[in-house]
């Protein structure tokens, strides 16, 4: 996968610059408005409950980064992600943000939309449904 390549390669000097790389996993505890599983994937929708995968991702950063950071390391954290990891990385961001350094600029579509988590609206394997845009109704590509 072509948009694969560009992550590694950031990985990789990341790496080679004595940066830590961590790469979260999504709960597979996230439901639509009709209570259906969504399977693996953030919780990146805006809902009237709490965020499930806030709190782990500040948990991450608050407690877990600091106890393996190497004495006299740099303290920045650098946030990123694609897809629905974008959409977290928004998320936390903004819910988080004396705590992250910097994120990319990225383009994505807003935060007007909704899952609905029917096996057969997507072929993927892992994630269920598919993402609509709240004022249209109309599926936004890539979900």
């Amino acid at each position: 996968m072509a948009f694969l390549e560009p992550q590694v390669r950031f990985s990789d000097q990341a790496l080679a610059e004595g940066f830590a790389v961590f790469l979260l996993n999504s709960t597979d505890k996230v439901t639509d408005n009709e209570g259906r599983l969504c399977g693996k994937v953030w919780d990146d929708e805006v809902r009237k409950r709490p965020n499930l995968d806030l709190p782990f991702i500040e948990e991450l950063i608050r407690i877990l980064i600091p106890q393996v950071r190497p004495q006299g390391s740099r303290n920045e954290i650098f946030l990123t992600g694609l897809s629905s990891g974008g959409y977290m990385t928004a998320r936390a961001a903004t819910h988080l943000d004396g705590l992250i350094t910097a994120l990319p600029r990225f383009q994505r579509r807003p935060y007007g939309w909704h899952r609905i988590c029917e096996k057969n609206l997507s072929p993927r394997q892992t994630v269920f449904g598919a993402g609509f845009d709240n004022e249209t109704g109309k599926q936004n590509p890539g979900t």
